[in-house]
């Protein structure tokens, strides 16, 4: 058992309140006062005047796919078919890539890890740690999404060869062919085995959500439209301006992960209006925020940055909170699991000093992944083991 004494725990609701909170195996077992561990083995962490926070999530990343030594190949993009739907990133994840990241130092227990942006339809998102003994012991959701793209990426990838998709109208041809055909064949009484079908079947029956990167409103409008045709469970990835969209409200709400703040390229050039988009998240919107996009390896502190830049632009340090945690396992339908600290959830737990968005001095003590402490000390660099 872990009990984590006295510390000013951040919760869901956006308050913040002295408690304890006690660990047992995996999870969080008790919440509250006086608590007591037992055991002979029992751990007490001191967390007086410390902030403690559910561990933050990295929602859509290529991060363990991509192949360090050989990036311009990588296991990220299957750039042979715009439709493969069929792939699954637990084929490609790399442990060790995941690991020379040390997420846990920036606060990070937990990701979705998703395949590139060259496909319409890229495959199938997993859920992991970022620690663990092996990629399965770190798998908290095998299939937790499927992954798409709307976006330019994709036309240059197959325009460059001169073949469909090279426009928009090529993309959304591709996507409605592969929904129009997995629904012939969920209506089949009997189904040969098809992988492809399978795995559009579960976006179809909402099983699963249909992540899809849109950076603009033409491309975000664009995929709402296709959505809404089929009765799908969307999400909306690395999006600059959902601010300008209609659709995303209303009794419908479609979650929306935020391209990177402080990717002021894409931030200037799509005239990102970052109060308007505080102000939907004020109304009702489910918004996240990411490290990372599809196929990029950005650092494990850029969260943070973002985090930071969210509050320069009038967001309250707690809804910044919110967009790092239970957001973030909303959108990838594993708030049951992750997000929050809540009894029985997974006990991915971390201790600042300091709060991380309110001050770039703020570091990480302590970092605890489903139970196990992975980090405890003054924050730093360490020869990571593999």
């Amino acid at each position: 058992m872990i009990l984590i004494h006295d510390g000013n725990v951040h919760l869901k609701t956006g308050e913040v309140k002295t408690m304890d909170i006690l660990i047992e195996g995996n999870r969080i077992k008790a919440m509250g006062h006086d608590l007591v561990p037992k055991g002979a083995d029992a751990q007490v962490i001191d967390a007086k005047g410390k902030e403690v926070f559910p561990g933050f999530i990295v929602p859509c990343t290529s991060v363990g796919l991509c192949d360090f030594t050989d990036f311009k190949q990588g296991d990220h993009n299957e750039a042979t078919d715009p439709a493969t739907p069929q792939l699954n990133v637990k084929d490609a994840l790399d442990r060790r890539e995941v690991l020379l990241q040390q997420y846990h130092y920036s606060g990070i227990t937990a990701f979705g890890a998703a395949p590139g942006a060259s496909n319409v339809i890229a495959g199938q998102m997993g859920v992991y740690h970022t620690a663990g003994k092996s990629e399965k012991d770190m798998c908290i959701k095998e299939f937790a999404a499927l992954k798409g793209n709307y976006m330019n990426t994709v036309k240059r990838t197959y325009g460059k060869r001169s073949v469909a998709p090279m426009t928009k109208m090529g993309m959304a041809s591709i996507l409605r062919n592969a929904l129009l055909e997995a629904k012939k064949y969920a209506e089949k009484e009997e189904k040969p085995f098809d992988p492809k079908q399978q795995a559009m079947g579960k976006i179809l029956s909402k099983e699963v959500p249909f992540v899809v990167t849109a950076n603009t409103a033409s491309e975000i409008n664009g995929i709402i439209a296709i959505a809404r045709e089929f009765d799908l469970r969307l999400v909306i990835n690395s999006a600059y301006q959902p601010e300008q969209c209609q659709g995303l409200m209303g009794d419908h709400q479609i979650p929306i992960l935020l391209g990177q703040p402080q990717s002021m390229g894409y931030a200037v050039a799509y005239e990102t209006d970052y109060p308007k988009i505080i102000e939907m998240m004020r109304t009702g919107a489910t918004i996240g925020i990411s490290n990372s996009g599809d196929s990029d390896m950005a650092g494990r502190e850029t969260l943070l940055w973002g985090a930071i830049k969210l509050v320069q632009a009038g967001a309250d340090a707690e809804e910044v909170i919110q967009m790092m945690t239970i957001n973030n396992a909303t959108a990838l339908g594993v708030e049951d699991q992750i997000g929050s600290l809540e009894e029985n959830k997974l006990a991915d737990i971390v201790i600042f000093n300091g709060h991380p968005a309110k001050s770039y001095q703020a570091y990480v003590e302590v970092s605890i992944i489903a139970g196990e402490i992975v980090h405890q000390g003054r924050g730093g660099f360490e020869k990571c083991c593999l």
